[in-house]
């Protein structure tokens, strides 16, 4: 039975992250519109990677100090199990920034090529799912790692059947399955808390699909051949995205109290 429970998440892990791969390609293969409008996705994309870079780079020092001090307080097996939860948090969050990038001007592209509401939301749906399947097969695929490492091969489920948990020697708490389960989850938890608190606080993107409204028309000004300025190099939205990020994400996250 046990075996058999196994083989169906292992088939759901497989199809889930199947088909957010499948959905994945189908969006970068569609056309990003006019030169001009990837122009501008492609310097929002680098300001997403540069703030993604800049946000993982800080939450791997708070993980590290997370995971020390479950290894100190509750088992070896619950650390182990809290880095391959941040692992699979992390992989859903930075591959979900990805295809937002991608997907957002191409439903824009979509919707002013067609005009079609209906077609315009299967692409934002594709786009959208792939962070949806990977979250959910990420997950189960952690869950799946640390049953067969932990539960199985090293008995901690056997463990629990025969009553022979062992403790914690400092704090006695019991270093059973359970708990490197729940450190599986603080993991887990942990990345998406900040994957989410760093996403309140990034700047929205143009609404490009509002084509047919007046009021970005009358909010930009006229842009005439005299007043167009050419965007800048990559190297130049690096750089300037990256010092932004740093003091952004340092003053709107909890981030900077772990780094005085």
């Amino acid at each position: 039975m046990d075996n058999l429970l196994l083989i169906i998440v292992g088939a759901a892990v497989i199809i889930a992250v199947a088909y957010a791969v499948f959905n994945y390609l189908c969006v970068r293969k569609m056309e990003e519109g006019t030169e001009r409008m990837g122009e501008i996705a492609g310097a929002v994309r680098i300001g997403a990677n540069a703030f993604i870079r800049y946000e993982y780079k800080l939450v791997s020092i708070i993980g590290s100090v997370i995971a020390v001090l479950v290894f100190i307080v509750i088992s070896w097996q619950a650390a182990i199990a809290f880095v391959i939860g941040a692992v699979m948090s992390a992989a859903a969050g930075f591959l979900g920034m990805k295809i937002a990038t991608y997907a957002n001007v191409r439903v824009t592209n979509k919707a002013r090529e067609t005009g079609d509401l209906g077609k315009t939301l299967k692409v934002a749906f594709r786009g959208g799912s792939v962070m949806g399947l990977c979250v959910a097969g990420f997950a189960l695929l952690g869950v799946i790692i640390v049953y067969c490492i932990f539960g199985l091969a090293a008995g901690q489920i056997k463990d629990i059947a025969e009553g022979t948990v062992g403790k914690n020697f400092i704090t006695t708490l019991p270093a059973s399955f359970t708990m490197t389960l729940s450190g599986y989850a603080l993991g887990c938890s942990i990345i998406a808390m900040f994957n989410r608190v760093g996403a309140e606080f990034t700047p929205k993107p143009p609404i490009w699909a509002q084509t047919s409204s007046e009021r970005p028309r009358r909010t930009f000004p006229k842009t005439t051949r005299e007043t167009l300025q050419p965007l800048p190099t990559t190297s130049a939205i690096t750089s300037a995205t990256s010092q932004a990020w740093e003091a952004t994400f340092l003053k709107a996250t909890s981030a900077r109290f772990f780094l005085r």
